[in-house]
């Protein structure tokens, strides 16, 4: 699906294709503008007419999001596309400072002891500078990241990454290079590529040179069979082949994102679970509604001892509540509003949410039915999308908590998302989510607030008809048994911390249901639902389906006054589910 953007719309918006196909959309273009760029590599343009294209994208193979700009015919650039536009903020207000000491390495800048950079009111945690434009190479060793202790036994802080609320003081972390003679050599046009490893470590790191020359290359069965547990690839290695740790014992890697090949087949065979990345580029998501989700987390964090009400799903959530109105309703709770995009997958952001959870938290869930991202919505998919590195961008650190044994395509996701976001207008940390609205445009007042609703005020939409999206199916053979089951994880995985789950039901533009969508048939899926959700519900599909007039812009995007009212249904739900089940307990 490709939706309208800024002067351009789309005939025949959704299409479903089988994986590996090529599809075709007709854009076109307002007067006085034309085609632009595109984030998806593989592509081909067809003019129909000065305002009028054809864009052939080939070999589909993932659920993706697509960046497609247009500009004014004298060539002027879209405000939209520049990073001096009038939707960017003119300053920012700083806040204090970070001290980075020099530790047993030094300073490009000097012979300093502390290095004081100053931080900016952007976000609840700042960002770590990139350790490799202040401190300089030191011979045998790798930077491989900082830590909040000078001793190196408090919590490693990796370039790019938040840094824990509260601390002021980072102290960089040396690693010893492994000896050069464990390793065979090969040399490149680029410098050398290692083919070969002889030691027997458990944890090695890289070299960054030999004989004076970059080590740019990790080579196909490399370390096959080896016993290396954890890895450090310095910023010089820019690939590592497929099957190149073929059967390894590799558990643990730390790389940067610098690196431009990488398989999922380089791993194969290997218990690869967790993932360190250091960020030396630049973002480009900064500001999106993906960015919005790094903020989220970190005020996830900041409540993490306190008693929390998780609210979770897709844009329906974080479009659909006013936190406000729930901690009223329960003073005793902090309210986290979880919700960015529908239409990946939901299990890494589960595995995050769950770090910060305690017992006696409650996760109310209320998955989208739209059909194209059930298996998103509902915990049964099993990859890990570019778009979810997209997610990541603000805070690689969160990744450490994403088991990726049990995705797939991990790593060819990471290459497909490096790969676009270098066609793309570089960004700054110092932009954040809460002043941009999903458009892009910059905003003086907060879109976000601290709970993580989109609060910029929303009318209600003027026609009661179906707004945008494609048509929906509330039927039953719609959702298959798999779907109920990829739920009971999610609450199985949840309930075993002592997490309080219940289930409520999205908002939804009633105009937007397919025919089939009967009121029969829509009563026999509350039904289904009763039957399979082993949690409690609260309330059922009618609630939650609305009138054209209560959504703004998409279907399952609530208007302010709506986002109000819908809050308040699921605020008297809870309060008699919890009465309820207090009363259950005196019997």
């Amino acid at each position: 699906m490709i939706e309208n953007g800024d002067h351009f719309a789309v005939e025949n918006p959704l299409q479903y294709i089988t994986r590996g196909d090529d599809v075709v959309y007709q854009i076109n273009f307002e007067k006085g503008y034309c085609f632009d760029s595109c984030s998806y590599l593989d592509y081909q343009l067809e003019e129909l007419s000065s305002c009028s294209i054809l864009i052939t994208f080939f070999n589909i193979r993932y659920s993706t999001v697509i960046s497609l700009l247009a500009k004014v015919l004298d060539d002027i650039p879209s405000k939209n596309t520049s990073n001096d536009s009038e939707n960017t903020p003119s300053s920012s207000v700083t806040h204090g400072v970070i001290n980075y000491h020099a530790g047993t390495g030094s300073f490009i800048s000097g012979d300093d002891e502390v290095l004081e950079i100053t931080t900016l009111d952007a976000h609840i945690c700042e960002n770590a500078i990139d350790g490799f434009l202040y401190y300089k190479e030191k011979a045998g060793y790798l930077l491989d990241c900082f830590n909040t202790t000078v001793n190196g036994d408090g919590i490693n802080v990796y370039f790019g990454c938040h840094i824990p609320m509260g601390v002021k003081d980072l102290y960089p972390v040396y690693l010893e290079e492994t000896a050069e003679d464990d390793f065979v050599f090969s040399s490149t046009k680029k410098g050398y590529e290692i083919i070969g490893y002889n030691g027997d470590d458990v944890e090695v790191v890289i070299p960054s040179y030999h004989n004076g020359l970059r080590v740019v290359s990790i080579a196909a069965k490399a370390f096959e069979n080896k016993s290396i547990t954890k890895l450090h690839l310095a910023r010089n290695i820019i690939n590592v082949e497929k099957e190149a740790f073929y059967n390894s014992s590799l558990q643990e890697i730390t790389f940067c994102d610098n690196l431009e090949n990488i398989f999922s087949r380089s791993f194969l065979g290997s218990p690869l679970t967790t993932v360190h990345i250091n960020a030396i580029k630049k973002p480009v998501y900064s500001g999106t509604y993906y960015d919005a989700f790094q903020d989220k987390v970190d005020y996830l964090e900041s409540v993490k001892d306190e008693k929390k009400i998780i609210l979770f799903s897709g844009s329906s959530t974080r479009y659909g509540y006013d936190s406000t109105l729930i901690e009223a309703a329960f003073p005793d709770y902090k309210v986290v509003n979880m919700g960015v995009f529908a239409y990946v997958n939901v299990k890494p952001q589960l595995e995050v949410i769950k770090h910060y959870l305690k017992e006696g938290d409650i996760f109310i869930h209320s998955p989208e039915f739209d059909w194209w991202c059930l298996e998103n919505q509902f915990g049964t998919d099993t990859s890990f999308e570019k778009n979810l590195f997209y997610f990541f961008e603000g805070n690689y650190h969160n990744l450490q908590y994403v088991d990726i044994r049990q995705y797939t395509d991990f790593f060819d996701s990471f290459r497909d998302y490096q790969a676009e976001r270098n066609l793309l207008p570089k960004q700054s940390y110092a932009i954040a989510a809460n002043h941009y609205d999903d458009e892009g445009n910059y905003y003086e007042e907060e879109t976000y607030n601290k709970q993580g609703d989109f609060i910029l005020y929303r009318e209600n939409n003027p026609i009661d008809e179906r707004i945008m999206q494609p048509e929906t199916p509330y039927t039953v053979e719609t959702f298959y048994p798999e779907l109920f089951d990829g739920l009971e994880d999610i609450y199985d995985d949840l309930g075993n911390i002592g997490v309080e789950c219940y289930f409520t039901f999205a908002p939804k533009n009633i105009r937007s249901l397919t025919i089939e969508s009967t009121d029969d048939e829509i009563a026999s899926l509350n039904d289904l639902f009763v039957q399979k959700v082993t949690v409690k519900i609260l309330g059922n599909i009618q609630d939650l389906l609305f009138p054209g007039t209560c959504f703004y812009l998409i279907d399952n995007h609530l208007s302010t006054e709506y986002a109000r009212v819908r809050t308040n249904k699921v605020i008297d739900w809870l309060t008699k589910a919890r009465e309820e089940k207090t009363t259950s307990h005196l019997f």
